[in-house]
């Protein structure tokens, strides 16, 4: 493991030194891989472009940021800067990873998991090389920052080919069985897999205990165990509003995406500002101390929030008039004994 620090340090101090007129060019490359961007794109995609897409990326992106944020926590990599001073960490403080552990990197993972998944879903020879030079260069970017080590990279790139692997296995195997059953069971359905990801955390890191203080980056330690309790409630928060979101918009709203171009536009400003004001107002009302409560309202923060993104927001757009709904299914007496 040594040999890797040492091998990715080098590396990194050389492609600063060598490419410095680079940096906003990657700086640039690693937006397109932050939960920010995340954030602004998903709802609109979901809400404007194609609802159906919308779902499948939504929920590999809540997933992906869950079992990240856990494998962070019980890797306990440090970051390049961590361990030598002198590596120029561009963007840690705004980017939030100033004290966050490094293995995997989130963006090289959440960035493979969407493009790789869109483009088997496009089955075009050029997606998957716009996907593969996408991830090439986001890669590079979290290097290139010195944000990360290369083992980093390929654990965020493992992680990603497991995730889309057992999603293909679920869409494959299970999706059409659940979708048949009556919602009290798919909601189980959705909510089992945010839960048992949690569970499997919590035992293997009491299996795991305290972390090890004996190394030379042990002052970054206290606030890499904190962040990881904080992202990880924000994680698991999201997880089960979306998934639970998407049930309740699938049976009591139905909304279409079709629609002219201004109530597209007018669905992701309103959706927006209702998603900036759960976001930012819950937090200047919820509890920040102690740290077990703030953790609870922090999850339930983002509960709320992407609850609102995934069933409030198009139940308010059918609403308003800005978008059109399909007709609520006849139930048969064939369905309720499936």
């Amino acid at each position: 493991m040594e040999e890797l620090y040492t091998t990715s340090l080098e590396l990194i101090r050389w492609l600063q030194d060598s490419y410095p007129q680079l940096l906003g060019f990657m700086t640039a490359v690693s937006f397109f891989g932050s939960e920010d961007f995340y954030l602004l794109i998903m709802p609109l995609i979901y809400w404007s472009v194609n609802k159906r897409l919308g779902h499948y990326l939504g929920y590999l992106f809540v997933a992906s940021l869950l079992v990240n944020a856990e494998m962070k926590h019980l890797l306990r990599g440090p970051r390049p800067f961590w361990l030598d001073p002198t590596i120029a960490a561009h963007g840690a403080a705004e980017q939030g990873v100033e004290h966050q552990y490094g293995i995997p990197s989130g963006h090289t993972q959440n960035t493979a998991v969407l493009l790789f998944f869109l483009a088997s879903r496009f089955r075009k020879a050029w997606g998957w090389l716009i996907a593969i030079i996408a991830v090439a260069l986001m890669m590079l970017s979290r290097l290139y920052l010195g944000l990360h080590f290369l083992q980093d990279l390929a654990g965020g790139l493992f992680i990603a080919s497991v995730l889309l692997f057992v999603y293909w296995l679920w869409q494959r195997y299970g999706v059409a069985r659940v979708g048949k059953q009556i919602f009290g069971r798919r909601l189980l359905w959705a909510t089992t897999p945010p839960v048992i990801l949690l569970t499997l955390y919590v035992i293997i890191l009491f299996i795991l205990g305290t972390p090890e203080t004996a190394v030379s980056w042990s002052e970054f330690i206290p606030g890499a165990e904190l962040e990881s309790y904080k992202i990880i409630a924000l994680a698991f928060g999201a997880f089960l509003g979306f998934a639970i979101g998407i049930l309740f918009e699938a049976r009591d709203v139905r909304f279409r995406v079709e629609g002219v171009w201004w109530q597209r536009l007018l669905r992701f400003v309103v959706g927006l500002a209702g998603m900036v004001l759960f976001w930012r107002g819950l937090a200047l009302i919820f509890p920040t101390e102690p740290t077990w409560l703030m953790l609870i309202f922090r999850a339930l923060r983002y509960f709320i929030t992407v609850f609102w993104v995934a069933y409030l927001a198009p139940m308010l757009f059918v609403r308003l008039g800005l978008a059109q709904a399909d007709p609520k299914p006849e139930i048969s007496i064939k369905s309720w004994e499936s």
